[in-house]
C-alpha cells in the first residue's frame, strides 16, 4: 500500500505540467520529410538527363588495308554513321522517361516511412489522453477512499462493501495506469517526445474539420505505374523509329595506286537499309503486351484503392455519428441542469459527487476511443488517396505546410 500512498504525489506533479505536443510532432514530421529531398548527385543526374540532346553524329569509323602487304597498294576507308532525326527524338524520350520513372519509384518507396510517422503520432496522443485520463481517475478515487477513511476514522457508519470494492477498484486503475504509461513510453520514444510527462496536443484537426477534408478526397493515381507505362510506350516508339531506320552509313574510300590516276583513287558510298520491322516485331509484341498488362493491373489497383477509400469513409461517418452522440449526451443542457440543482441543494454527498466524476471521466473515455478510430481512419484515408504524398507537404493533423529540415 505504500505505493498506493505515494503515487499521488507523482500524479500531482504531472498534472500541473504544460501541455502542447506541436513542436515535438512538427519536427518528427519534418525530419521525415527532409529524406523526401534527394541527395544532391541524384538532382545533377536528373537535370543532366533533362537537358540531354543527343549529337547527329553516331560514330566515325577509320580502316586501312594492305593488298598483298604492300605499302603501294593500300587502302584507306572513313565511315560515318548519323542519327536520324525519329531516332535521336525517340533515344531521348525513353531516357527522360526512365529518370521519370525511377524518381516516382524512389519517392513511393518513402511513402511508408511517412505513414508509420502519423501512425505513431496518433497512437502517441491517444496513448497521451488514456493516461490522462487515468491520472485523473485515480486522483478521484483516492479523494473518495481519503473520505472513506475520514468517516470511518470519525466513528461514523459507512458502507464497508463499497469500501472494499473502492480498494479494488484502486488496483485496477493503477495497474492500468501503469501498463498505460509504459506503452506511452514506448510511443514517444518512436515519435522522439519527451519520456517524463505526458502532454497532450492541443492543437490538432478537431472531428468537423477532419470530416470536411474526407469529404474532399478523391483517388489519386499510382505516379509509379504511370512511369512505368510512360517508359514502356516510349521504347515501342523507339524499337518502331530502329525498324524504319533507312541510312545505315556514308563511307568515302582512298586508294594508293600508281596505276590509278588521281580522281580513280577517291571513291563515294552509302549504306542503304530497306525499311522491315520482321527483325523487331517480337520486341514490339513485348513492349505492347507489358503495357496492356500493366494498365490492367493500374486499373485493377484503382478499383482496389477505390474499395478502401469506401470503406474508410464509411468506418469514419460511423465513428463520426458515435462520436457526435456521445459529445450530445455530455454536453445535455438536462444532465448539467440536474447536477446544478444537486449542487444548490445543500444536500450534496461527496461519495457520491465523486462517484458522478469518475462516471464523467469514463463516458470521456469512451469519447476518447471513438476519436482515436476517427484519427486512425483519416490517416489511412489520406494514405490510400494518395494525398498525404503530393508536395508542398501538408501536416494533416494540423492542416498546414510542414517546413522542410535543411539537414538531415
Amino acid at each position: 500500500m505504500r505505493c498506493v500512498w505515494l503515487f499521488p504525489l507523482f500524479l500531482f506533479m504531472v498534472v500541473f505540467q504544460a501541455a502542447g505536443l506541436s513542436q515535438e510532432a512538427e519536427r518528427t514530421l519534418a525530419k521525415v520529410v527532409s529524406l523526401y529531398q534527394p541527395e544532391e548527385e541524384w538532382n545533377e543526374s536528373f537535370r543532366t538527363v533533362q537537358n540531354l540532346s543527343l549529337p547527329w553524329l553516331e560514330k566515325v569509323e577509320f580502316r586501312s588495308e594492305l593488298d598483298r602487304l604492300l605499302f603501294s597498294r593500300q587502302e584507306f576507308l572513313a565511315r560515318a554513321s548519323f542519327q536520324l532525326p525519329s531516332i535521336r527524338r525517340a533515344e531521348v524520350n525513353r531516357l527522360k522517361s526512365y529518370t521519370a520513372w525511377k524518381t516516382s519509384e524512389r519517392n513511393t518507396s518513402w511513402f511508408p516511412v511517412l505513414l508509420q510517422t502519423y501512425q505513431s503520432l496518433v497512437n502517441f496522443q491517444g496513448s497521451t489522453l488514456e493516461v490522462k485520463g487515468l491520472q485523473n481517475e485515480y486522483l478521484l478515487l483516492m479523494k473518495e477512499d481519503s473520505l472513506y477513511r475520514q468517516i470511518l476514522g470519525s466513528g461514523r457508519e459507512a458502507d464497508i462493501p463499497d469500501f472494499i470494492g473502492l480498494q479494488s477498484e484502486i488496483q485496477d486503475v493503477l495497474s492500468q495506469l501503469t501498463i498505460a504509461r509504459r506503452r506511452w513510453i514506448e510511443y514517444a520514444r518512436l515519435v522522439g517526445a519527451d519520456t517524463l510527462v505526458p502532454k497532450p496536443d492541443l492543437y490538432w484537426l478537431s472531428p468537423e474539420q477532419m470530416k470536411a477534408v474526407v469529404d474532399s478526397v478523391g483517388i489519386g493515381r499510382n505516379s509509379s505505374a504511370d512511369g512505368e507505362i510512360d517508359y514502356l510506350e516510349a521504347s515501342f516508339r523507339l524499337a518502331r523509329a530502329e525498324s524504319k531506320r533507312w541510312l545505315d552509313f556514308v563511307q568515302t574510300r582512298y586508294i594508293v595506286r600508281d596505276d590509278l590516276l588521281l580522281q580513280n583513287r577517291f571513291s563515294v558510298g552509302v549504306g542503304l537499309i530497306i525499311p522491315w520491322n520482321g527483325s523487331t516485331r517480337l520486341k514490339l509484341a513485348d513492349l505492347q503486351f507489358r503495357q496492356i498488362q500493366l494498365k490492367e493491373e493500374e486499373r485493377a489497383n484503382s478499383f482496389w484503392r477505390t474499395k478502401r477509400i469506401q470503406q474508410y469513409k464509411a468506418d469514419f461517418a460511423s465513428s463520426f455519428a458515435a462520436f457526435e452522440i456521445l459529445s450530445g449526451q455530455q454536453e445535455d443542457g438536462n444532465i448539467q441542469s440536474l447536477k446544478l440543482k444537486y449542487l444548490q441543494s445543500g444536500k450534496l454527498d461527496p461519495v457520491k459527487w465523486l462517484r458522478m466524476e469518475r462516471y464523467e471521466l469514463r463516458r470521456n473515455a469512451t469519447i476518447l476511443k471513438e476519436l482515436q478510430r476517427l484519427w486512425k481512419t483519416y490517416i489511412d484515408i489520406m494514405d490510400v488517396s494518395g494525398m498525404m504524398y503530393h508536395p508542398p507537404f501538408i501536416n494533416y493533423l494540423y492542416g498546414k505546410t510542414i517546413p522542410m529540415e535543411s539537414g538531415r
